[in-house]
C-alpha cells in the first residue's frame, strides 16, 4: 500500500506541475502554479512531520489510506485542498522564517563540510589503494 500511495502522490502532481509550467495562458499558468507550489509545500511539511512520527503512524491500521485521501484532497482539481492548508501553513512559516533560514544555512554549511571530508577520505583511500597495487615484478 505504501508504494501505491507514494506513486500516486508523486506521479500525478509531478506531471500536473509540468503541465502548469508549460501553460501559455499567463493567468491560468499563475493559478495552476500557485496550486502546485502550494501542494509541494504541504507535501514537504507533511513528509517532515511523517519522518518524525513514522514509528507511531505505522501502527495505525488505516494510515496509508488516510494519507492517500488527504493528499488526493490536496491536489484534486475539484477540491484544491493544498491552497487551504497552505493558507494555514503560510502564517506558521512566516513566523518561523528567520529560524528556518538559519537552520537551512547551517545545514548547507555542515553538508559542505561533510562532503569535503568524505572526498578527502576517498582521495586518501584511493591513494592507499594505488600505492598498494602490486607491481608486475611482484608476481
Amino acid at each position: 500500500m505504501k508504494v501505491i500511495v507514494n506513486v500516486i502522490v508523486f506521479v500525478i502532481p509531478v506531471f500536473s506541475s509540468f503541465q502548469a509550467i508549460e501553460l501559455t495562458d499567463r493567468d491560468l499558468r499563475r493559478r495552476e502554479a500557485k496550486q502546485w507550489l502550494s501542494y509541494w509545500v504541504v507535501y514537504g511539511v507533511f513528509s517532515v512531520a511523517e519522518t518524525f512520527f513514522d514509528v507511531f503512524l505505522s501502527w495505525l491500521p488505516l494510515y496509508y489510506p488516510i494519507k492517500l485521501a488527504f493528499l488526493l484532497w490536496c491536489f484534486l482539481p475539484s477540491t484544491r485542498g493544498a491552497l487551504k492548508v497552505y493558507d494555514f501553513l503560510r502564517e506558521q512559516l512566516r513566523e518561523r522564517a528567520a529560524s528556518i533560514d538559519q537552520f537551512a544555512e547551517e545545514t548547507v554549511r555542515l553538508s559542505r563540510q561533510l562532503v569535503a571530508k568524505i572526498i578527502r577520505h576517498l582521495i586518501r583511500e584511493g591513494n592507499v589503494l594505488v600505492t598498494r597495487t602490486p607491481k608486475a615484478s611482484d608476481h
